[in-house]
C-alpha cells in the first residue's frame, strides 16, 4: 500500500514537473512573439520616420516639425498622408492640418482628362503641367468642365473608397483620443468631412484652429495680431503632438489588433453607404 502510494505520489510529481516546463515553454515561447511583435512594430516606426525625412514639397520644404511626429504616427499604423502644414502666421493656413488619402492616387480622375488638358494646353500654348497645377487658372477649368462631364474612372472610384475608410478610421480614433480628454473647441482635431460622399477629390483632412483654419495668404495681419496668433498656433500644434503621442501608445500598446478593430468597422460604414445608395436607385 505504501509502495503504490509512493508510486503514485512519483507520478504526480512528474506529472506536475512536466506541466512546469511546458508552461515555462510556452511563457517564453510567448515572451519571444511579444519581443518579435515589437521588433516588427519598431521597424514600421523607424521606416516612417525615415521616409517623412526625405519628403519635401515643390518649393523643396520638408514636413514642418510641429506637425511631423503626427504623420509619423499616421504611417505607422499605415494610414498615408499626402500633405501636412503645422500653420503659420505670414502665409498658407493659419493652423495645423494633415491630408489623408489612400495610396496610388489614379494619374487620371476623369475618363479623358489628359487628353482634355493637352487639348487645353496646346489651345493656349502653355505646358500641360502648368495647365494642371493651375499656373492659369482659367485654362485649368477649362479642361477641368472638359473632362469632368465624362465622369470619374472606374480606378478613380476604387480609389477615393479606399480613402473614405481611412476616413472612418479616423473618426474611430478621434472619438478615442477624446474619451477622457477636455479641451477647448478650437484646439479639437476634427475630420473636415463627414462621409465618404463629401470627398470632393478623394481626400480629406484633420485639423484644429477652430476660426484660425484658413488661408491668410490675402489678409495683412498686424504685429499684434500676429503675436496672438503665434500663441495660439503652440497650443494647437502641442495638441497635434499629444495627438501623435496617443497613437504611438496604442501602435506599441496595442499593434494591429487596435487598429483592425477600427478597420472592420470602417468597411461596415462603406458597406451600409453602398446599400443606401443602391436602395436610393430603386425608389
Amino acid at each position: 500500500m505504501i509502495k503504490s502510494m509512493a508510486k503514485k505520489e512519483i507520478t504526480i510529481l512528474n506529472d506536475l514537473q512536466i506541466e512546469k516546463k511546458i508552461s515555462k515553454s510556452e511563457n517564453v515561447d510567448k515572451d519571444e512573439k511579444k519581443v518579435s511583435e515589437k521588433n516588427v512594430l519598431q521597424g514600421r516606426w523607424d521606416q516612417a520616420r525615415n521616409e517623412i525625412k526625405h519628403i519635401a514639397d515643390a518649393e523643396g520644404h520638408g514636413i514642418d516639425d510641429g506637425i511631423k511626429d503626427a504623420v509619423i504616427a499616421l504611417n505607422a499604423f499605415n494610414i498615408n498622408t499626402g500633405q501636412s502644414c503645422e500653420g503659420h502666421f505670414d502665409s498658407g493656413m493659419s493652423a495645423p492640418w494633415i491630408r489623408i488619402e489612400a495610396l496610388n492616387e489614379p494619374e487620371e480622375r476623369f475618363v479623358g482628362q489628359n487628353e482634355a488638358f493637352e487639348k487645353v494646353a496646346k489651345k493656349c500654348n502653355m505646358p500641360v503641367e502648368e495647365v494642371k497645377r493651375m499656373f492659369n487658372m482659367d485654362a485649368y477649368w477649362e479642361a477641368f468642365h472638359e473632362c469632368e462631364k465624362n465622369g470619374e474612372t472606374e480606378d478613380y472610384q476604387k480609389w477615393r473608397e479606399e480613402s473614405g475608410k481611412f476616413l472612418y478610421i479616423i473618426k474611430e480614433i478621434l472619438d478615442d483620443f477624446y474619451k477622457n480628454r477636455q479641451v477647448a473647441d478650437n484646439v479639437r482635431i476634427k475630420a473636415d468631412t463627414e462621409n465618404m460622399d463629401d470627398m470632393v477629390e478623394g481626400s480629406f483632412e484633420i485639423f484644429n484652429g477652430g476660426e484660425d483654419y484658413r488661408n491668410i495668404n490675402d489678409l495683412k495681419l498686424s504685429d499684434e495680431e500676429k503675436e496672438s496668433l503665434g500663441k495660439r498656433l503652440d497650443g494647437y500644434r502641442k495638441e497635434m503632438q499629444a495627438f501623435a503621442g496617443f497613437l504611438k501608445d496604442k501602435l506599441f500598446g496595442e499593434g494591429d489588433n487596435y487598429i483592425n478593430g477600427k478597420k472592420n468597422k470602417a468597411q461596415e460604414k462603406v458597406d451600409q453607404e453602398k446599400i443606401r445608395k443602391i436602395e436610393e436607385k430603386l425608389i
